[in-house]
């Protein structure tokens, strides 16, 4: 039983990581979304 757990909990991390990953991604992706989008609007 223990060798599962500790199997579960190393997948459980590395899942976690990658979403930590995707997150981290994500967000960067819509930062530099709002930054064309900064960039295109035009200033008056």
């Amino acid at each position: 039983m223990k060798v599962l757990i500790i199997g579960f909990g190393s997948i459980g991390k590395k899942h976690f990581l990658a979403l930590k990953n995707l997150n981290h991604e994500v967000s960067l992706l819509s930062l530099s979304a709002k930054k064309e989008e900064f960039k295109n609007t035009p200033i008056y």
